[in-house]
Parts: structure tokens; C-alpha cells; sequence
């Protein structure tokens, strides 16, 4: 078959060029398929339920705080209010990992911690999730837990789990029973889902009375979804919102929605994506995919004169037009195509991406249109010579194929550009992301999450036992792992009128003082009973806040500390303030130890383990450091940054492929030009310049272009931020200089080499 004789020529003549283009092609693949198949999780999130288009997640629409979140009793009212509501549950997303204790066969004691949840009986009804051993009717038992599969493997390994006993030993006020057993284990559900692969627990009855405790989120499938704007304004409609003036009306919001409405960044609320770095992401993917592509199509139209003679001489031996156009198109829709499917290879066997059928085709119909794009101009142009041609020796590029491989590469310089801009501007981002100044000494801190049980009964036990170690200075406690999320404990200020959100911080009376959190205005805690509370200084100086007593709260501000931000950047700073509690009231269930400076991590860790194990063998437990805390609280704009390092990379290798095998063409058609050039006195330095000239112009024609689009996508991306950088002169200049060097070192390569050839050599290679 003459097309894949044709192919194998290519690659037996001219292998290292071949070679070059084949690789970049399946590298762009690779990035355009990674990229593919993250943006087909992202759009397919919650959409895997039965029914899922009919499942909508209720809101308070004039309350911006509690917005989703609300009492259980209101959401129990929702659900009971419409004949067009088939499904509902009341769903707790706040009781946090439970320390749990299972006995073996041996009655050996083994430990876990996993997250739980409170839900209605409804559950099950609404997102329609499937039973691996049990019964639905589960969550009506008030002693049952429901398990995904996953959790039931760890804690019971093979074993059936129906019936297992469970002993919850860190129980909170959210689960007042100890002792429980396995009711039911159902198949994990997938991760691009809001509900999550928890334990869930039975939601007592009692707490569907409760019309104050807002922590609560409510899930309705209906009948059908163009219901749900009636369900909203018939509740809205007979809601007696006067006896409870502190809630508002309701809307539906689609579950499938809910994803990309970014409404809690660091997902410990609800998982959420971003459809701009999603649309930032796929315009990447196709650039890439293009740059790979202009590579072949420079590659086939600089290859265009050394085919002229096969071509005409099948035209003269009858060979139409046509026959030969589509020969040549088929050449590159086919290496395009085996492009692709290595490209999956590649990813299946070593990134373990998800072979789905849908994704599949689309890259494939995607492959073909990219061998399309690559082959047709090169085999209309290369079949529009007359056949008198064949008589004659090869030929370089006419004008309009140096244009065309002009304004290619000139394409691949700006996407190369571009990308280098925006990840350097990501860079910088996420430097200030963990130099960031949070007011608190977080080098020196390590973490540990108990129970309230553990530190209530042993908490000053512990304290003094760590200090009895060089290396630890003082044990502190509180209430949550503050610094890494975006929200916490929350409560409003009334103040001259205003309602301030505030973070309220509860925590053992040396906390500032361990977290080297100082106090720059009033006094610091004291050992007193009722001591007052501190703030932080943005109370005072954004609100006019002064020491003295709160009205609403009935609480002194005995002092205030320096700015201090728990949240990620991602958020306006809140104003934080420290409630003061005795350690033994078992409201803490978080550790914070100082250490030393220039303390030792390895036998910190070690005897910090040491100790808890003392407490309680069995208790799961990971002594954390704030480095890695932090990591957490940016996993998201760390992963982005990975991913636009390494495409912007791949997308620079692209472009110098197609230069070095552009400049490989380019001296292969100048020898008898540079051997003239030599004849007459030239330099070596002076050809390897005049070669450089024109790919310096390039660089710098287009860099020039795509400057505006990188800063445009650099700040719509720091839009994000609540603090960010700023995009200075000098990213670009970095960026511009970098690419100017690589270039002038691939074509100060092949110059050199042609230039430095005996100019014999040149004047006969015609």
C-alpha cells in the first residue's frame, strides 16, 4: 500500500526528524487526553446517581452565611411540604472522624478513625445508592451504622459485616450511643460526587424538632425537576417565616449545579471546581494538540521538495490529483491516529487513566481532525506543480510555504509564551501562598487530633508529660485544627448596628502564647474563670471594636493580637476570637505542641507517639506539621500549578522540535547559499547570525502578541484571591529572554554545523 510505503520511506530517510514530530505528537496527546479526562470528571460530578437531573439540594436564598446550612427541623418541614418531593433526607456534614474500636476474633482491639455522618431515613431514597450487604431500612434502627464497602474491608477484611459490633469511643453530642453494629454496607460511590464514601449514622428523631441548630444540609428528588420553582414557592408560601424570623425563603438548587458554584474552597463542605481554570485547562489542551499538529504540518510542507520527483513522476505515469492529495492526507490522519492511541497506551499503563468509550471515540474523532489539519495544505501544495518538474532537482519552499511555516511556528512561540507567563505568574502565586504571613509560628507547631474524651481525661496529663521533653516547650488545646480550612466555627457580632461573621476559637488558655500568636493590645489570657475573650487587631481596626463588653454576647474583649489568618487566601480574613475554656470541659479535641527551635522532627515525632500511644494503644493517630497542613489547605493550587509547569514545558519542547527540525530543513536547502557565502569571505560567526536572525524576529514578533492574552488569563486567575500578586514588567521579560536563549541555541547548533562544512561539499550537494 503506497501510503504506509510511504511512511516507512519517511522514517528510513529522514528518522531523527520523523522521530522528533512522532514524539511531540504523542506527547500533545498525552496532555490533551490527561486534560480531557480531568475536565469529563469535573462536568460529570453528581450526574452518576439514578435520577440525579431530579435531585436539588435546598438554600436559603436572602441568607448568604448559612445559606445551605440550616436547622433540622426547617429542612424537615421542606421535605414534608409537596406531593412533588419523593425523596428527602436531612443531612449533618459536621460531626467530623469518630475514634472507632473493632474486636478481632482474638478480642484484640484495633482502632480507625473515619469520617461520619448524620442522616434522615431518606438517605437511601434520594441518591438511590446501592446496598453491597443489609437493608435499606437501616438508618431507621437508632444503633445501626451503614458503611461504604471500602471501610467495611478495613475494619472486618473479608468477612461479613452485617451484625459486627462497633464501639464509637470518641462519642459527641451528635452520637450519644457507644456501642452500635453494622446495618447495612453499601457500594463506594464514585469520587466526582458531594457525598462522600462516610459512615453514616441514624439522625435521632429528636433532632427534627430543632428549628436553631444550623448544621444541616437538606437533599429532595422530585417527581420531576421542571417542579422545582412550584415546590419552592408553595413552602415559601404557607411557612410561618415569622415565628422564625432567623430563616428565609428556600430555592432548589440542581445537586449537578452545586460543583462549580465555588461557594467553600477548601472543600470540607462541599467539593467544588472551578469552571475558569477548567476553560484555562481545555484552551491549554487544544493549544498543545495544535502546536504538535503545526509541527507535522511544517514537517510535510518542508518536505514537499524532496518529494516533487515521486509525485510528478506519478502524475506522468497517470496518477490523478486527487489520489495523491488524499495519499498524502492519509499519511498524517494515520500517524495522527497512532499518535493517539499510543498516547492512551501510555496513560492506561502508566498513569492509570480510565479507558472510557466516550473519551475514546472523542480523541480519536479528535486525532483524525488533527491528521486533517496536518496534511492538507502540504498535499494540496505538494500536487500543484506541473509534472514537468520531475526533470528538475528539488526545491525549497516557494513564498507562500516560508509564510505559512513562518506563521506556524510563530503560533508555537506565543503558546509557548503564554504558557511560560501564566506559570511563572502560578509560581509566584503559590509562593506567596506558603510565605504568607498567617501571624502564627508555624514552623515550630506539631498537630495532633485526639477525642474530646482523651484530652478532657488526660490532656494535662499529657501536657505535662510532653514537657518533660527537651525538645517540646508547651502543649496547648482547642477546638479545631485551626489553619487548615477555610471556615470555621461561626458566630455574628451585632456592633453599631452592623452583624460582624466572626470566627470563634475556642481554646486552652495558653493557646496564643503556644501558637506565638501575640497579644499587642490589652492582656493576654490569665488563669482566671471567666477571663474575657481576645480578637484579632482586624475587629478593632476594620469595625472600631475596643476592649469592654460585647452587648449581644454578654463576654469582655480583654485584648486583641496581631492579625491572624486560619483561612487560605482564597477568602476575605475574617475576625477571629479566642474563647477561653478549662481542658477538662471536653469541648478539644486538637493538640498543638511548640517545640524548640532547631528541634529534631524525627525524635519529636517520636516521643510525641510515644506518649499518646501511653494514652490509648489502639488510637489511629498522625502527628502533622504545618508545611503539610498547609499543602492540604492549597492541594488544589498546587495540583494546577503541576499541571501548567508540566504542559508549559511540553508546549516549549514542542516549539523547539519544530525549530530544530525547521533549521535542519533550512540548512539542509542554504548549503549551496552558505558554501557561496564562505567562498566570498564569510565567517562562521557571520552565517550562524544571519541565520538566527530571522528565528529571533519570530521569537520576538510573537512573544509580542501573545503577551496581552497571558496577562489577561494571568489575572483573571488571581481574581481568585483574596491576596495576590501583583503581574509585574519583569515576569515577561524573563519569560522572553528564556525563549530567545533556547532558540538561538538550537539554530546556533545547526548553523554552526553547516557552517562549518567544507564549502566544497556545499556547491555540489545540487
Amino acid at each position: 500500500m503506497n501510503i504506509l510505503r510511504n511512511i516507512f520511506v519517511l522514517f528510513r530517510r529522514y528518522g531523527s526528524a520523523m522521530f522528533l514530530n512522532m514524539a511531540g505528537l504523542v506527547l500533545a496527546f498525552c496532555a490533551f487526553v490527561l486534560i480531557m479526562s480531568r475536565v469529563q470528571y469535573e462536568n460529570s460530578f453528581d450526574k452518576f446517581h439514578p435520577a440525579h437531573e431530579n435531585i436539588f439540594r435546598v438554600d436559603q436564598s436572602d441568607n448568604t452565611v448559612f445559606r445551605s446550612i440550616f436547622p433540622p427541623g426547617f429542612a424537615e418541614a421542606v421535605i414534608r411540604s409537596s406531593p412533588h418531593i419523593e425523596a428527602g433526607t436531612v443531612y449533618c456534614p459536621f460531626v467530623g472522624q469518630e475514634y472507632m474500636l473493632v474486636k478481632d476474633s482474638l478480642g484484640q482491639k484495633h482502632g480507625f478513625k473515619f469520617e461520619v455522618n448524620l442522616v434522615s431515613e431518606g438517605f437511601f431514597d434520594v441518591f438511590g445508592m446501592e446496598l453491597v450487604e443489609g437493608s435499606r431500612d437501616a438508618l431507621s434502627s437508632p444503633d445501626c451504622l451503614v458503611l461504604p464497602e471500602s471501610t467495611a474491608r478495613k475494619m472486618f477484611g473479608n468477612e461479613a459485616a452485617i451484625g459486627k459490633s462497633i464501639e464509637i469511643a470518641s462519642a459527641s453530642g451528635f452520637l450519644n450511643e457507644t456501642d452500635w453494629k453494622v446495618g447495612a454496607v453499601y457500594k463506594d460511590l464514585p469520587e466526582n460526587s458531594q457525598i462522600r464514601n462516610n459512615v453514616f449514622a441514624p439522625l435521632p428523631d429528636f433532632f427534627l424538632q430543632n428549628f436553631r441548630a444550623s448544621n444541616f444540609l437538606c437533599y429532595l428528588r422530585l417527581d420531576d425537576k421542571a417542579n422545582a420553582s412550584a415546590v419552592a414557592a408553595g413552602f415559601n408560601a404557607v411557612f410561618d417565616f415569622e415565628a422564625h424570623p432567623w430563616l428565609s425563603d428556600i430555592e432548589l438548587v440542581p445537586l449537578e449545579d452545586v460543583y462549580f458554584m465555588e461557594e467553600n474552597s477548601d472543600g470540607n463542605i462541599f467539593r467544588n471546581g472551578s469552571r475558569s481554570q477548567m476553560l484555562i485547562l481545555v484552551a491549554i489542551a487544544v493549544l498543545i494538540l495544535l502546536t504538535g499538529t503545526f509541527n507535522f504540518t511544517n514537517f510535510y510542507t518542508a518536505m514537499v521538495p524532496v518529494r516533487l520527483r515521486s509525485i510528478n513522476t506519478r502524475k506522468v505515469f497517470g496518477a490523478s490529483v486527487l489520489r495523491l492529495r488524499l495519499e498524502l492526507i492519509a499519511e498524517t490522519v494515520l500517524l495522527s491516529l497512532f499518535a493517539c492511541a499510543l498516547s492512551w497506551l501510555v496513560l492506561c499503563l502508566g498513569f492509570s487513566v480510565a479507558a472510557d468509550a466516550r473519551l475514546i471515540l472523542f480523541c480519536l474523532a479528535v486525532a483524525v481532525l488533527s491528521g486533517l489539519l496536518a496534511g492538507v495544505y502540504p498535499g494540496i501544495y505538494a500536487t500543484s506543480f506541473q509534472p514537468a518538474l520531475v526533470l528538475k532537482g528539488n526545491y525549497g519552499l516557494t513564498s507562500a510555504g516560508k509564510r505559512l511555516k513562518n506563521v506556524l511556528l510563530g503560533v508555537q512561540y506565543a503558546v509557548s509564551g503564554a504558557l511560560l507567563v501564566f506559570v511563572a505568574v502560578i509560581f509566584l502565586q503559590n509562593r506567596l501562598l506558603s510565605r504568607y504571613n498567617t501571624g502564627f509560628d508555624k514552623d515550630r507547631i506539631a498537630v495532633v487530633e485526639l477525642t474530646p474524651d482523651m484530652i478532657a481525661d488526660k490532656g494535662e496529663w499529657l501536657r505535662q508529660e510532653l514537657r518533660q521533653f527537651s525538645e517540646v516547650e508547651d502543649v496547648a488545646y482547642a477546638m479545631e485544627m485551626v489553619g487548615g480550612k477555610d471556615t470555621y466555627c461561626t458566630e455574628g457580632i451585632d456592633w453599631q448596628g452592623n452583624t460582624l461573621s466572626t470566627y470563634w476559637i475556642y481554646c486552652s488558655n495558653n493557646f496564643l502564647d503556644v501558637m506565638g500568636i501575640d497579644v499587642v493590645d490589652g492582656q493576654n489570657f490569665t488563669e482566671s474563670e471567666n477571663p474575657g475573650i481576645i480578637m484579632s487587631m482586624s475587629a478593632r481596626r476594620d469595625y472600631g471594636i475596643r476592649t469592654g463588653k460585647l452587648p449581644d454576647k454578654q463576654v469582655d474583649v480583654i485584648g486583641f493580637t496581631e492579625d491572624v489568618r486560619f483561612s487560605s487566601l482564597r477568602k476575605d480574613n475574617v475576625p477571629i476570637c479566642f474563647v477561653p475554656v478549662p481542658i477538662g470541659n471536653g469541648y478539644f479535641s486538637v493538640a498543638y505542641i511548640r517545640l524548640k527551635a532547631g528541634f529534631d522532627a524525627m525524635m519529636a515525632v517520636s516521643h510525641i507517639s510515644e506518649t499518646i500511644a501511653g494514652i490509648d494503644p489502639a488510637f489511629p493517630f498522625e502527628v502533622r506539621f504545618y508545611d503539610g497542613i498547609l499543602d492540604d489547605l492549597y492541594r488544589k493550587e498546587l495540583d494546577f500549578r503541576n499541571v501548567i509547569f508540566l504542559f508549559s514545558l511540553l508546549a516549549v519542547v514542542l516549539s523547539l522540535t519544530g525549530i530544530f527540525a525547521m533549521v535542519m530543513f533550512d540548512t539542509q536547502y542554504k548549503r549551496r547559499e552558505i558554501a557561496v557565502r564562505k567562498v566570498f569571505g564569510a565567517s562562521v560567526a557571520d552565517i550562524v547570525g544571519r541565520g538566527n536572525k530571522a528565528y529571533v524576529l519570530m521569537a520576538t514578533v510573537s512573544f509580542l502578541v501573545s503577551a496581552p492574552l497571558a496577562w489577561w488569563t494571568a489575572n483573571v486567575w488571581l481574581e481568585t484571591f483574596t491576596v495576590r500578586i501583583h503581574v509585574a514588567w519583569w515576569i515577561f521579560l524573563s519569560v522572553f529572554v528564556l525563549l530567545l536563549l533556547l532558540t538561538v541555541a538550537v539554530v546556533t547548533l545547526r548553523f554552526f554545523k553547516a557552517a562549518s562544512a567544507l564549502p566544497e561539499n556545499g556547491l555540489r550537494c545540487e
